[in-house]
């Protein structure tokens, strides 16, 4: 992940390291799939996988909620990235509906997906005066930066950013 290009404080497009470099991720576990799945035990090797996962999937999340600001087509672009990674990182595992069992950062990264694309009306519904799935996954001062480099300066961006606290 270090060739990623996923540093610093903005994000006007997707550099073509960064994709190569979670494919090629992507491309490693499904290897290792290959490999274990054949001699570990049910239950370690979907902890072991898990483990590798998680980590991946925490660094692109630490990565993108650091930014300050990311233009419309980066996130569009981001988005298309999680879900490669959403689609083929379930399928590691010996039952893919079970991927949240072992990743510990699944949701997070869905919902993060979500705020990649979603309106600041559909960000509202989700976080819920606090009770929704975003709440759950992200702290506070975590979306309110994602939103932040989401969304542009308006009346409406500083109205839900007021919404966003701790409950």
């Amino acid at each position: 992940m270090k060739d990623s290009k996923l540093t610093g404080p903005t994000l006007d497009s997707l550099h073509p390291a960064t994709e190569k470099c979670i494919r090629q991720c992507l491309r490693q576990h499904e290897l290792l799939k290959t490999v274990w799945q054949k001699v570990l035990p049910y239950s370690i090797y979907n902890q072991t996988l898990g483990k590798i996962l998680d980590t991946l999937c925490c660094q692109i999340i630490n990565s993108i909620v650091q930014l300050e600001d990311i233009s419309s087509d980066a996130a569009t672009q981001m988005g298309d990235l999680l879900n490669v990674i959403i689609n083929r990182g379930s399928n590691l595992f010996t039952n893919p509906k079970e991927v949240n069992l072992y990743v510990k950062s699944w949701y997070k990264l869905n919902e993060l997906n979500f705020v990649l694309g979603a309106s600041l009306m559909d960000i509202n519904d989700h976080w819920s005066d606090g009770k929704g799935p975003l709440a759950l996954h992200f702290k506070c001062g975590e979306l309110k930066t994602l939103i932040r480099a989401l969304f542009q300066n308006t009346d409406r961006r500083a109205a839900l950013l007021s919404k966003i606290q701790e409950y």
